[in-house]
């Protein structure tokens, strides 16, 4: 499933300037592609942007916050019981990490190029 969201959301022009405009591009993203969603899904630790019901994934939109605190956060998602897997796409080149997983869920990272 990862393998598929990644490929999905890679290679794509997103504004990154406005982290809601970001949102809107990745919804236009997922809307064409019939893929079903929640926006702004509440999980305990708080809500993730986008929640994929089917898959039990969640996609987090990034363009801005220090490293430790965006990996924290994604660290409480990945602990919530409905998450099967998180994807983070992100502006900052300074938001990749090298894990594969985050606990024991698939993870994956899309650096989108940067606010243009």
């Amino acid at each position: 499933m990862l393998n598929e969201l990644t490929a999905l959301l890679r290679g794509r022009r997103y504004r990154t300037a406005v982290e809601k405009q970001f949102q809107d591009d990745v919804e236009t993203v997922l809307k064409a592609a019939g893929r079903p969603y929640e926006r702004e899904y509440p999980l305990s630790s708080g809500p993730i942007d986008f929640w994929l019901p089917d898959t039990g994934y969640g996609i987090e939109c990034k363009i801005k916050g220090s490293p430790s605190s965006i990996l924290q956060q994604l660290i409480r998602y990945a602990g919530e019981e409905p998450v099967s897997g998180l994807l983070l796409l992100t502006s900052r080149r300074q938001h990749s990490w090298p894990q594969a997983t985050l606990g024991s869920k698939p993870f994956g990272i899309i650096w989108t190029g940067g606010t243009f």
